[in-house]
């Protein structure tokens, strides 16, 4: 980015105060591309946290999948529901315009 103005908007300064005159913006996908091929440890401390961050997505459409199953099966709309937790004994849920959780107990 080479306008002072949008630089100047976003408020970006120099250490030493005033705007640069030039930036250069990376994102994050950007970065994780770029730090695959660095072996310090910020870049494998990075890579970790990417990596925890997709298995928990994973296992997150995992359990929503399996939870609007459930939902439905009893009859629920999964849409107006928000998961809270659940245990192999319970899933704890709670209506979009509730303050109530309710427990669904499981089939074990």
């Amino acid at each position: 980015m080479n306008q002072s103005d949008e630089i100047r908007r976003l408020g970006i300064e120099r250490p030493q105060g005033g705007t640069p005159t030039k930036v250069i913006l990376i994102t994050e996908s950007g970065y994780l591309i770029l730090v695959k091929s660095f072996t310090d440890d910020l870049s494998w401390q990075v890579q970790r946290q990417n990596q925890r961050r997709e298995v928990s997505e994973m296992q997150e459409k995992r359990l929503k999948r399996w939870m609007k199953e459930l939902l439905s099966s009893k009859g629920l709309n999964p849409e107006n529901y928000h998961y809270i937790r659940h245990t192999s004994e319970e899933l704890v849920i709670i209506h979009r315009y509730s303050t109530k959780p309710r427990v669904i107990r499981l089939e074990v």
